[in-house]
């Protein structure tokens, strides 16, 4: 049986604890495989007798949050992560925390932990998503240059340069980063990852098992493209409207456009193929990952 390294300390020195628990500790998928990064919970409790048991096995306990955190208490296992104790009276009891690419779980996995965690999870509604496209082999700087995605009105690069991209507004319901893993994580490889962050307020929320429902059907990256500059259909839209590239960034040309101009090019980006789609990228990588639940 496989376990992913990132499961904490406790749980990876106990064999005998994630093999009594293997539905939901074997990681199922490759690591990062899943195209969903994080996903967060409420639930408003209480925790089931159950999770408690698991806790015990492994000799987890819960710790104190930090000031900055909504809530009190966070009891965690790594990928899995369980918030108590509320610190504003609007907030549910508990926020639920978890993250199937680092763990390699399946979407039947995390409602193995949700049925754990809540015992009925008929109840626990979705707070937040952050959807995922890997691209590997690609320069962040690349990325981030000939990024482009419809629907943003801010964009900021200046933060880390070359190194992140911010669509929108980190407090907003919808953001979009560009951004460079290989530095953020480690890792030996190039690898840039562009994550769609989705929050949902009350009264908008769906419940866990409707927003699995709609999972196949709704694509996070509709309108965003890595943009081939050089394509002859792109120069000749720059060369219409007497514009070139500024700063070598496709988001920063475009939007120092009229929006008419912007909306012709944007055509010009949806209809040539040289450029990557990663709305279909995210759709085959959603494929590939719901293909593992068979």
């Amino acid at each position: 049986m496989k376990v992913s390294s990132y499961w904490n300390k406790k749980v990876q020195q106990h064999p005998h604890g994630y093999m009594k628990y293997r539905k939901l500790f074997e990681q199922k998928t490759k690591l990062w495989e899943s195209p969903i990064d994080g996903i967060m919970l409420f639930f408003e409790g209480p925790v089931a007798s159950d999770f408690f048991a698991l806790l015990s096995e492994f000799g987890v306990h819960h710790k104190y949050c930090r000031n900055k955190s909504m809530y009190d208490q966070v009891i965690s296992l790594g990928p899995v992560r369980i918030f108590q104790g509320p610190k504003f009276p609007k907030l549910p009891q508990v926020m639920i925390k978890i993250n199937p690419s680092n763990a390699g779980l399946t979407l039947e996995q995390i409602s193995h932990w949700l049925r754990l965690i809540c015992g009925n999870i008929q109840n626990v509604v979705v707070y937040r998503v952050d959807f995922k496209v890997d691209m590997l082999g690609i320069e962040t700087s690349e990325c981030i240059n000939s990024f482009w995605c419809s629907g943003f009105r801010k964009f900021d690069d200046s933060k880390y340069t070359g190194e992140t991209l911010y669509l929108g507004s980190r407090r907003g319901k919808r953001q979009r980063v560009v951004y460079n893993k290989s530095k953020e994580s480690n890792l030996p490889f190039v690898l840039t990852r562009i994550e769609a962050r989705e929050r949902f307020k009350k009264g908008e929320r769906l419940t866990f098992n409707d927003f699995c429902l709609t999972l196949s059907t709704y694509n996070p990256f509709e309108g965003a493209y890595l943009v081939n500059v050089n394509s002859p259909d792109f120069q000749f839209c720059f060369k219409k409207y007497g514009k070139s590239l500024i700063e070598n960034s496709v988001i920063k040309t475009l939007k120092s456009m009229s929006q008419y101009q912007r909306g012709e090019c944007v055509k010009v980006i949806k209809s040539d193929n040289r450029n990557k789609n990663i709305a279909l990228v995210y759709q085959g990588q959603l494929n590939q990952w719901l293909s593992r639940e068979t």
